[in-house]
């Protein structure tokens, strides 16, 4: 098999697309497992696409996955993907199970990725050349976040970081969600990494759409409106950032 990035990113997606829903790879929102949603063209799967894509792994290459697991969806669903075609895949969240079985070239690491656990295992890990970061930082608290994005630009000795969240350009649906606001805070101290791609996804998860209208004082919105605005209007939508090390 040619072992080029690009030869790799065809056949990463083909797997991806063979096991997204699979009765032997179960993944959350592949619409087939935990509670469904989602699907085979769900917002997952295009966030571990683009992943893929962005990443432009070859053979040698070793990759860290912040929060890559989910012991009832899919433990080490992406990694799994990974890790066949690559030198090694480190998994990093504090769910992991640590007596699962998984292939030699993964490792496990059981601990919440921060600025100090991640600065010690970028110092264990010279070798880890990628980060991938997979609908993550929608669930943590914006110290931690922050945290977790200064230990890459300060002790990530590679050169590409992946990252996809829930995003909404103005408004927090829920607890964690980022804004333009947030997202600038959170990526602002990657001075030695650059963005190279930035985009959003063509389809957005199931509950993402609001299930009430803010109504004026009269309470007299037509109920024709209340439908469409139920149908029409997301509250959050994925979107996925690329950085490169800068050449200066």
């Amino acid at each position: 098999m040619d072992n080029t990035s690009a030869s790799l990113v065809k056949i990463m997606k083909q797997d991806l697309w063979e096991r997204f829903g699979s009765g032997d790879h179960p993944a959350e929102w592949d619409g087939k497992h935990f509670g469904g949603g989602g699907g085979k063209l769900s917002q997952r799967f295009w966030e571990y696409f683009k992943t893929i894509e962005h990443l432009q792994l070859t053979k040698d290459s070793v990759v860290l996955d912040i929060g890559g697991w989910s012991n009832d969806r899919g433990a080490g669903f992406f990694g799994r993907i990974l890790a066949q075609y690559i030198k090694k895949v480190i998994i990093m969240d504090p769910t992991i199970q640590l007596d699962t079985k998984v292939p030699d070239n993964i490792t496990l690491v059981k601990d919440f990725a921060a600025f100090e656990t991640l600065k010690n295992l970028f110092e264990a890990h010279h070798e880890i050349t990628h980060v991938s970061c997979v609908s993550v930082f929608e669930h943590i608290e914006p110290a931690m976040r922050e945290g977790i994005v200064k230990a890459v630009n300060d002790h990530f000795r590679g050169d590409i970081f992946v990252a996809s969240y829930e995003y909404h350009t103005k408004g927090c649906h829920f607890e964690h969600q980022l804004t333009v606001k947030t997202a600038s805070q959170l990526f602002e101290p990657l001075t030695k990494f650059f963005p190279t791609a930035y985009e959003h996804c063509p389809s957005l998860a199931e509950n993402s759409y609001v299930n009430f209208l803010f109504r004026g004082k009269d309470k007299k919105v037509p109920k024709i409106f209340d439908k469409m605005f139920k149908k029409l209007i997301p509250l959050w939508y994925p979107v996925i950032i690329k950085f490169e090390r800068g050449q200066r």
